[in-house]
């Protein structure tokens, strides 16, 4: 029973030695854990928290087609191995190609999760992506009320529609007996913390895991370190925001469907401190990989590019004299949004030696 454990955390602290000195010295030792494929930013919503549907027509066109995003998935599988990525957008159910693009990362082994807003989910293309082992399907979902999802996502009456659509994606998950785990994103805002108890315990009865995310710098908004002191969304009752985390971190600990980590958890709060200067090394230069519409690489979502599919192959642009000039700002950067994928991108050592050690228990009393 010791030996799997005391393997797996030997190896996650020479991966975490390895990172942190790739971060330190700002040179590709490490390949990206975290891939995520911008396919469009097309959007059919108006969102508080995004700008991608304020980008001039021009900019959204000369997307990459399917043969080019199919070469990325065969050039990801090549490189790093049976990876997964993250298919999102905008919103990626307005991509007419979305199920060739899935159906050829599977058939190269890839697992795959899509972000959605969950609007276009209807019941034919949920069956689709359920049939092609999809491995998580994740559609954002703002509060049990409509009137606060509809007021975050800028679109009148189309709380029923998401819901029901999340609602019918968990129930045919059960009837086809379908891997995909169905997930709810739940973005914390000032205008829903005192939803997110009753809208676990929603999600608990639907079957449906929730994944929640700490606000962070609208896409394509220029901002700067102090962004959150003009954000609308953001939360000035700190006593409220603590309140609201702990919450979530005990419906987890009794068992209820919270994905996230602790960790995460511990690091979303503390994030919501405007004293919080994050004084860790950004890392997303040894862990994360962002390829957008039109084929630029960059290391995160709101970073610079440092090269395009178009010109190189991906290892190549990886290993650049480009790609280390961004790692160094990446590691020197003094935004607060390194939440999201980086020093919090996997489980620490201690969180998942308890789901080693579950699991191991559950297999000796079976």
């Amino acid at each position: 029973m010791k030996l799997p454990l005391a393997r797996y955390m030997l190896r996650r602290v020479q991966d975490q030695l390895l990172r942190r000195t790739a971060v330190a010295l700002a040179l590709p030792l490490t390949r990206p854990a975290s891939i995520h494929l911008r396919l469009t930013d097309r959007c059919n919503f108006r969102c508080q928290h995004c700008d991608c549907w304020k980008l001039p027509r021009e900019h959204v066109q000369h997307e990459l087609d399917t043969a080019a995003w199919r070469d990325v998935l065969a050039q990801l599988r090549r490189w790093i191995g049976p990876c997964a990525v993250h298919l999102t957008g905008g919103e990626v159910l307005l991509r007419p190609d979305l199920l060739p693009i899935v159906e050829r990362a599977r058939q190269l082994g890839l697992q795959v999760q899509i972000n959605t807003n969950g609007s276009l989910l209807d019941e034919d293309l949920a069956r689709r992506l359920l049939l092609a082992e999809v491995g998580i399907i994740m559609v954002s979902l703002y509060g049990v009320r409509a009137e606060t999802h509809e007021q975050l996502q800028g679109v009148e009456g189309c709380f029923p529609t998401v819901r029901g659509n999340l609602e019918r994606l968990a129930q045919l998950r059960r009837q086809l007996g379908a891997s995909t785990q169905v997930r709810a994103g739940y973005l914390v805002t000032r205008s829903n913390l005192d939803q997110a108890e009753p809208f676990v315990h929603w999600a608990a009865r639907q079957d449906i895991g929730v994944v929640f995310q700490p606000l962070y710098e609208n896409l394509y908004r220029p901002h700067g370190p102090d962004w959150q002191r003009d954000h609308p969304l953001w939360p000035e009752d700190q006593a409220a925001v603590a309140r609201t985390w702990n919450t979530i971190g005990r419906l987890k600990r009794a068992g209820l469907p919270v994905v996230n980590s602790h960790t995460f958890l511990r690091a979303a709060q503390r994030s919501y401190d405007p004293a919080n200067r994050f004084a860790r090394a950004c890392d997303v230069g040894a862990s994360m990989l962002v390829v957008d519409p039109q084929g630029k690489v960059r290391f995160c979502y709101i970073g610079q590019p440092f090269g395009d599919v178009r010109d190189a192959p991906l290892e190549h642009i990886w290993r650049s004299g480009s790609a280390r000039r961004r790692r160094q700002e990446a590691r020197d950067c003094n935004r607060g949004c390194r939440v999201l994928y980086c020093t919090t991108l996997h489980k620490s050592v201690v969180d998942r030696s308890r789901d080693v050690l579950a699991q191991l228990l559950t297999e000796v009393r079976s």
